[in-house]
């Protein structure tokens, strides 16, 4: 690399080509790089300024250390370390394909989900740093990178600090020359105030409260122009509540991140697994709620609206059972009209027999039976004038057996047939109509002439 930064056509230390600039910080700009082997991986170089700085030279060496140790899939490896024949201490990574959390929350904000998701990760990472005495000091947006294969990585532990005797004095060396162990928005009180013997786990718990705090309401906790206001404001001023930003906020969600805001340590989450677990209930009661939901959209449009598949059994059933009921319909009624008849035939006493003189007769409903004619056959006036007479009296004729109950039941055009078919004949009248020798076969009964003539 050249003294104006620019990026030089020769290899890197005889082996590394610098492609493109990814980033920089407070210690270190990153870019990306090829091996002459192909390998793509990420080198970060301490800034020329710090070079003569052998407290931040060593803490930048340090870093790899402490990434390494943490040994955490969430946290990018260190591969090699060393310098530069000009000094420049550098640091060869991971390369990661993705995108910061800075850039994804610039481009569009984020949902209620996803913050979540980031947290949970941020503060998977931080519990396992804080079970082995290692502090972050700067989790913010720019820190935490959102890989293209949906996992969640956090960058630079750069201004880490690990529990050892000669902690404190490093922080206190590291500020006075120069070095901001932090970024001013994202800063907790004791942070911004420099009290490095209060800085411990709970300060990454701010840090992270501040973070889904920008992340919710597109601000930084404190609202200053130039970092030393921010640094002041950090440490004299409490964190407003995330509801009186965005008061459609879910109000547990709030509380979460209200409690890790806290002015004083002791009132926010005790460490990251509290924390963690506080997130991951909400998400659960969330997951509980839209289950619920859900349901009940579902039962209510099946209570509103029959299914499908019953919809078209019913129409089939319909339109299968239509022609079958109309022809139901039809041998019943016919079933029943059959009924009628038979009941009206089985009702006549049909009597059949043959007069004193040999004579064979059909009479339906007989009552008294006619007067058997004279021995000699009738004159031709005799015979004219028995069909020119008239029936009778009704007194004279007998009387006619007829069942009301049935005749109800039986069809208007049937009833007057019946009539006609039950009239009995006058004694004149069965005197021409009996024959003087009696017929090979019987005739079928039949109304006379004149009194089918009457009855139209």
């Amino acid at each position: 690399m050249s003294k104006d930064g620019s990026l030089e056509a020769t290899l890197f230390c005889d082996k590394w080509r610098l492609v493109r600039v990814l980033g920089a910080g407070g210690m270190g700009t990153v870019y990306e790089a090829s091996h002459r082997n192909g390998k793509r991986v990420a080198i970060k170089i301490l800034h020329p300024e710090l070079r003569s700085n052998e407290q931040a030279r060593a803490r930048f060496e340090r870093e790899g250390m402490i990434a390494n140790r943490l040994n955490h899939p969430q946290v990018p490896s260190v591969l090699d370390d060393g310098q530069t024949p000009a000094g420049d201490a550098f640091l060869v990574m991971d390369l990661l394909h993705g995108e910061t959390l800075e850039s994804r929350s610039k481009a569009c904000r984020l949902s209620l989900s996803e913050i979540q998701r980031v947290a949970l990760a941020v503060l998977d990472v931080l519990a396992s740093a804080h079970d082995k005495g290692i502090v972050h000091r700067d989790i913010k947006p720019s820190n935490v990178f959102l890989s293209s294969d949906g996992s969640v990585k956090v960058l630079d532990f750069g201004v880490a600090r690990m529990h050892e005797g000669s902690a404190d004095q490093d922080s206190v060396a590291l500020s006075r020359g120069g070095i901001a162990l932090g970024t001013p928005s994202f800063m907790a009180p004791e942070q911004a105030r420099g009290h490095w013997d209060q800085v411990d786990a709970r300060t990454d718990i701010w840090n992270v409260g501040a973070l889904m705090f920008a992340l919710l309401t597109g601000r930084n906790v404190h609202d200053g122009k130039t970092s030393n206001e921010l640094m002041i404001l950090s440490a004299t001023s409490p964190a407003p509540p995330v509801a009186a930003i965005r008061p459609e906020l879910p109000a547990a969600l709030a509380r979460v991140v209200d409690r890790a805001l806290s002015f004083h340590a002791e009132l926010r989450w005790p460490d990251a697994r509290s924390m963690h677990g506080a997130i991951q209930a909400l998400q659960l009661e969330a997951t509980r709620e839209e289950s619920a939901t859900d349901e009940g959209s579902l039962r209510a449009i099946e209570l509103s609206t029959p299914s499908t598949t019953s919809d078209q059994l019913s129409a089939v059933v319909e339109v299968r059972l239509k022609p079958r009921r109309a022809g139901l319909f039809s041998l019943a009624a016919t079933i029943v009209l059959s009924s009628i008849v038979v009941a009206w035939v089985s009702s006549r006493e049909d009597v059949k027999g043959a007069t004193p003189q040999g004579d064979r007769f059909h009479a339906s409903n007989a009552g008294t039976l006619p007067a058997a004619p004279p021995a000699s056959a009738p004159s031709a006036e005799s015979g004219a004038a028995a069909r020119s007479a008239p029936l009778g009296p009704p007194s004279a004729q007998p009387p006619v057996a007829v069942d009301t109950a049935q005749t109800a039941r039986v069809p208007r055009f049937l009833q007057r047939h019946a009539v006609a078919l039950e009239a009995p004949l006058s004694p004149a009248r069965a005197a021409s109509a009996v024959p003087s020798e009696p017929p090979t076969s019987i005739p079928a009964a039949s109304p006379p002439d004149a009194w089918l003539e009457r009855q139209k």
